[in-house]
């Protein structure tokens, strides 16, 4: 985000709530709009792919499935779609996205949770 540490991640997790990173700047980076929610299974967003030289530069979607597999263990699929919504843009983006779920997933959730 313009090059600031992020301060925060705020989440108002419901239909039509927002996915918002806080910079150390306070600046303030508005990350996926929450089109479906539910808290033991599912989220789907569409989710906004900021890019310097673009106002609006469109979004891809965003659909996370959270499956339990025993009292320790959960699965997570994550399909990101709806790239050719983002032009020229998306073939710059689409592989840093697939490797940042991966981190995002595998590092930050993970510690979220107690893993």
């Amino acid at each position: 985000m313009r090059g600031q540490t992020v301060k925060a991640l705020r989440v108002d997790a419901r239909e039509g709530g927002q996915i918002v990173e806080v910079g150390s700047d306070g600046h303030e980076q508005l990350w996926g709009t929450i089109k479906t929610y539910d808290p033991h299974g599912d989220l789907n967003m569409d989710f906004h792919l900021p890019h310097p030289t673009e106002k609006n530069p469109g979004f891809s979607t965003v659909e996370v499935r959270f499956t339990a597999l025993g009292d320790d263990r959960t699965r997570v699929e994550l399909k990101q779609s709806n790239w050719e919504a983002l032009g020229d843009v998306a073939k710059m983006v689409q592989g840093g996205y697939r490797q940042a779920w991966v981190v995002i997933f595998e590092g930050a959730y993970k510690a979220a949770c107690g893993g």
